[in-house]
């Protein structure tokens, strides 16, 4: 996403069986003309082809799913990107999202490390 001051690249961590959440959250993007974003789509059920050490085993599948697709987009992050958002994806966006963002980004010091 393009904006006046500063450039954001937008990962989704998304469960692929919520059809209807990807296409929610694509129709808004449409409606800001944003181009610029991944999904990141660890699913629980596909858990086996991902190294998952790093998480309690009490977490259940969902849960290590929706943490490891989190530390997947930091990773990526930290390694390619210099802003980023993540969203997951049941995300609404506001009406003057775009604006308010940039409002938040500008405001932030030069060597701030996260917003939340």
């Amino acid at each position: 996403m393009k904006m006046n001051h500063v450039d954001v690249d937008i990962f989704i961590i998304h469960y692929k069986k919520l059809t209807e959440r990807k296409q929610s959250i694509l129709s808004q993007f449409k409606k800001y003309n944003i181009s610029n974003y991944e999904f990141i789509e660890i699913d629980r059920d596909e858990l086996h082809e991902h190294n998952t050490d790093i998480f309690d085993k009490k977490f259940g599948n969902a849960l290590t799913a929706i943490s490891l697709s989190h530390y997947f987009a930091y990773k990526k992050i930290i390694e390619s990107y210099d802003n980023a958002l993540i969203f997951e994806d049941d995300v609404i966006l506001e009406d003057n999202f775009i604006n308010i963002l940039e409002k938040y980004l500008i405001e932030l010091p030069s060597d701030y490390d996260v917003l939340f």
